[in-house]
C-alpha cells in the first residue's frame, strides 16, 4: 500500500514541475513501511471489470502468495515482473523460484 505519495513543486520562474521526496510504501501483509523506489517492492494490480483497479505492494514473494487467495477480482491480476538481474532475492526471480520450490517440497 502507498502510505505517502511523493509531491511536486512548481517552479515560480518557468512553471516546470519537480518531484520532491520519495513515495513511502508499506507491505500489505506485514505493514512494514519502507521508503523505496518501485524496483525494490513487488506490485500486484487487480483489474476489475468496472475499472476500479487496486494496487497491492509486498516486501517479498512469500507475502504476495500469502495474500493472493484473499484478493477479490472479477477480471484479471497482473503479477510482478520476474527480474533476473535484481540483486535482492526477496524481489527477484531467484527468490520467486526458491519460494515455488519450497512449496513443491512442502516447506
Amino acid at each position: 500500500m502507498i502510505v505517502e505519495k511523493y509531491e511536486y513543486v512548481d517552479c515560480r520562474c518557468c512553471g516546470s514541475r519537480k518531484r520532491v521526496g520519495e513515495t513511502t510504501y508499506a507491505c500489505d501483509v506485514c505493514k512494514d513501511e519502507t521508503v523505496i523506489n518501485t524496483d525494490k517492492i513487488l506490485q500486484l494490480t487487480a483489474f476489475q471489470g468496472n475499472g476500479n483497479n487496486k494496487d497491492y505492494h509486498f516486501c517479498c514473494w512469500k507475502h504476495l502468495f500469502q495474500m493472493l487467495p484473499e484478493i477479490k477480482c472479477d477480471h484479471f491480476v497482473n503479477l510482478p515482473t520476474l527480474s533476473y538481474d535484481h540483486p535482492d532475492e526477496k524481489v527477484n526471480a531467484k527468490g520467486f523460484l526458491r519460494y515455488i520450490e519450497g512449496l513443491k517440497n512442502g516447506k
